[in-house]
């Protein structure tokens, strides 16, 4: 499939999210995550910032509903996952790892664990996340 330039800067907006959760995260493997942690602040900023532009695909809001919840920011969180089930009903979290992979097993587990909390579990084989994933996005 044939990239549009939409796409191409929602896949650099992710690119740029991804960096900067993946260093948040790096700070904090070897002990918990505490509510409202000033570490997730910045992630908070720039997945909401770029999760509001028109073109923004549904994992961006994925990401900005993680961050609040890794933030420690459930209202917020729960603001995102309610724009996601509008916008992609049947989104899992199984969408969002097919799309974005993470080494790091902790930001895995913290990222899949904030998924299940706000109700995004489940998923589908690979073939149909990936088939789904590269749709073209509506608003």
């Amino acid at each position: 499939a044939q990239n549009t330039a939409k796409e191409n800067r929602t896949r650099a907006q992710v690119a740029r999210l991804q960096e900067l959760v993946m260093t948040e995260y790096e700070q904090y493997e070897s002990r918990p995550i505490p509510p409202l942690n000033p570490a997730f602040e910045a992630a908070v900023a720039w997945s909401e910032e770029a999760a509001l532009r028109p073109e923004a695909h549904y994992l961006i809001d994925m990401i900005a509903a993680a961050a609040n919840e890794l933030a420690g920011r459930p209202g917020r969180a729960e603001f995102w996952a309610r724009r996601i089930r509008r916008r992609r009903p049947d989104a899992t979290g199984a969408d969002f790892f097919e799309s974005f992979q993470y080494r790091e097993c902790l930001t895995q587990q913290n990222l899949s664990g904030a998924f299940c909390r706000l109700g995004f579990s489940g998923g589908r084989t690979a073939e149909s996340a990936a088939a789904r994933n590269s749709e073209t996005v509506s608003a």
